[in-house]
C-alpha cells in the first residue's frame, strides 16, 4: 500500500449541468465536443516516486532543481479527474446548495494517473467501482479524508 498523501487541485476542473425534470434537482448534460468533464491534469508532487514534496521547497534554485529530478518526464505523474460514469449520473441538488447542507454535487470519478512507466490505462477508481464524490457547499471541518475501496486498478473495460 502506498503511503497516504494529499496534493492540493491547482487548476480548476469544469463541468457542464443542464436542467431536471424535478424541483431542485439538476443532471449533468453530455457536452457536444466530449469534454463534460474537462479532463484538467493536476501534478502529483514527488512524482512517481513521491519521495519529496517539490512544491514545499522554499528555495527557488532547490525547488527547480527537485523538479527537475523527481517530477520530469520519467518520473512525473499528473492525475487526470474523468467521469466514471454517464453524464446523467451526476447530481446537482440546487436546494442543498442553496441552503448550504446536504450533498448539492454528486460525481461518480476515476482518477487517471499519467505516467510512461505505468501505461496508459492506470486508474484509481473505475467504471465499476467508482470513487463517488458527495460534495458540498460551503466551508467543512477539515481533517483527514479517507476514500473507501480506492487502490491502483487497470481498466480495459472502455476504449
Amino acid at each position: 500500500m502506498w503511503p497516504s498523501q494529499t496534493a492540493p487541485v491547482r487548476t480548476m476542473i469544469g463541468i457542464a449541468v443542464e436542467s431536471g425534470s424535478e424541483p431542485f434537482i439538476k443532471h449533468m448534460a453530455g457536452a457536444l465536443n466530449g469534454e463534460t468533464l474537462v479532463k484538467t491534469p493536476q501534478k502529483v508532487p514527488g512524482g512517481l516516486l513521491g519521495l519529496v514534496k517539490c512544491n514545499e521547497i522554499s528555495n527557488i534554485l532547490l525547488r527547480i532543481a527537485c523538479e527537475v529530478t523527481f517530477e520530469n518526464g520519467v518520473t512525473g505523474v499528473n492525475a487526470v479527474t474523468e467521469l466514471a460514469a454517464p453524464a446523467s449520473s451526476v447530481v446537482l441538488n440546487t436546494a442543498a446548495e442553496q441552503l448550504g447542507e446536504g450533498t448539492a454535487l454528486t460525481l461518480p470519478i476515476k482518477v487517471h494517473l499519467e505516467n510512461p512507466l505505468l501505461g496508459s490505462e492506470c486508474y484509481i477508481g473505475s467504471t465499476k467501482e467508482p470513487i463517488t464524490l458527495n460534495l458540498t457547499t460551503g466551508a467543512t471541518t477539515g481533517g483527514k479524508v479517507e476514500l473507501a475501496n480506492s487502490e491502483f486498478v487497470e481498466e480495459s473495460e472502455e476504449g
